[in-house]
């Protein structure tokens, strides 16, 4: 709930037509979800333009709308709501949240700020899971993947009294991005998860994304706990301060199969996660509650055995005798890696037959001029790992093809593989499923 004194204090703010009690209100941007009593943003970009859907919300009964430009006959036709007028309702929107976190932390609150190039989203649903374990009612966080210039907005308006914790996941695929992200939200903590080569199209090279992932970490520095994994070898490049914590085989952790083994005789178990790279999300997750919480460390300890993935990441799906490893949230080379690694390895521990595998690779988009080199590789790895039966999905699949070089399936596009999927299903017994959120590999589950 939003103070109502704060809708006129944003700098965008213009003029106001009526007036609102001392109270408090939900505000909604969302057409399809707004509920009568609820203010409503009429949020205008390049592709979009709630002011289309204001007749809508207004009939309803909307107490208050935020626009860029004020109609006189709408003033008059509901004289019961109250109207103001921006000059930008994005920058509204984020002026407005900011205020609303800054009246929220008036008390001793907690806000947390996670980004990395993979696993991001999966470490804030951990980190999540851990601290509203021990706290339940008292953590939010961001919802899905808004992690944008206006899923960070939405997040950080959605805090009420009852928060003690916030969770601010921050993506970013434009320099440039994160240090706005940190000015809105103001974390006093954080997690950068890994650097790899994500968003190359925009970034050009993995030190620029290095660069723009460290914002945070600038930001949050001498303010509070900030977690980091030094086995990246651009992360381990950052020189000690007081509040940094470590993780890593050059800290003397171990991994194995299901657990990882933490400095400090701390053993994570989790029998839902497959593949090092979600026991080092776990690791991080820990590390931070811990470190703001230590005297809630066996449930820690004790929630990060039950947490399960969801949202198409590293997620196990049975259908009958039928089991897929689906992983389809997105793809860069880095996590591509990863999820193969993991999934060889869950084979090999299970003594499953290479010959009831089928690895179905979508593209991964994004990365600019070394696109077609970046799934060469991958392929590549395929070979190397021995990999049997694969069938290579998009407008790269040739290229994947290419570097593996062993027969393989290639379709370029959807539709065609869609085809021969119901014979795919029969002729095998586990599926790997990994590709960029575009060809949204999922839906092949619906059709099984």
């Amino acid at each position: 709930m939003i103070a109502n004194k704060l809708f006129t204090k944003p700098e965008s703010f213009l003029k106001a037509w009526g007036e609102l009690n001392d109270g408090l209100m939900n505000l909604s941007w969302d057409s399809r979800s707004h509920e009568k009593g609820q203010g409503f943003i009429a949020l205008k970009g390049d592709k979009f333009d709630a002011t289309d859907f204001l007749a809508e919300i207004l009939s309803r009964g909307c107490p208050l709308v935020v626009v860029n430009k004020i109609s006189k006959k709408l003033v008059e036709t509901y004289p019961q709501t109250v109207f103001i007028e921006v000059s930008d309702t994005i920058k509204y929107l984020q002026e407005l949240a900011h205020l609303h976190l800054m009246d929220w932390k008036k008390e001793d609150k907690i806000v947390i700020g996670i980004t990395g190039s993979n696993g991001k989203t999966t470490t804030k649903e951990m980190l999540y899971h851990l601290l509203h374990t021990a706290y339940p009612g008292a953590i939010h966080k961001t919802t899905g993947n808004f992690n944008n210039h206006l899923g960070v907005p939405f997040t950080l308006l959605g805090l009420n009294e009852n928060h003690q914790v916030a969770i601010v996941e921050m993506g970013t695929n434009h320099p440039g991005e994160i240090k706005f992200l940190c000015e809105l939200a103001c974390p006093d903590n954080g997690i950068i998860t890994n650097i790899g080569p994500a968003h190359l199209e925009f970034f050009k090279s993995v030190e620029n994304i290095f660069a723009e992932k460290r914002e945070l970490l600038d930001f949050v520095k001498g303010k509070g706990t900030f977690v980091i994994n030094i086995d990246d070898p651009y992360l381990d490049s950052v020189r000690p301060f007081t509040g940094l914590v470590t993780f890593g085989e050059k800290n003397g952790d171990i991994w194995q199969q299901n657990q990882v083994n933490l400095k400090g005789n701390v053993i994570l178990k989790n029998e839902h996660l497959m593949g090092r790279h979600n026991f080092e999300n776990l690791a991080a997750a820990y590390l931070l509650s811990y470190s703001l919480f230590s005297s809630k460390k066996e449930v820690f300890i004790s929630a990060a055995s039950s947490f399960t993935p969801g949202n198409n990441r590293s997620l196990w799906i049975e259908k009958g005798e039928k089991k897929f490893f689906l992983d389809a949230y997105n793809a860069n080379p880095d996590s591509m890696k990863a999820s193969l690694n993991a999934f060889i390895k869950f084979t090999k521990t299970y003594n499953i037959p290479q010959e009831e595998c089928l690895f179905i690779l979508g593209d991964m988009n994004e990365l600019g001029e070394e696109s077609e080199t970046f799934h060469h590789n991958i392929g590549s790895l395929l070979k190397e790992l021995s990999v049997k039966n694969v069938a290579f999905l998009g407008r790269f699949s040739e290229n994947y093809g290419k570097g593996y070089k062993n027969p393989a399936k290639i379709y370029l596009n959807k539709p065609n593989f869609e085809k021969d999927w119901p014979l795919l299903l029969k002729s095998f017994k586990y599926f790997f499923l990994k590709g960029s959120r575009s060809l949204q590999l999922e839906s092949l589950l619906d059709i099984t």
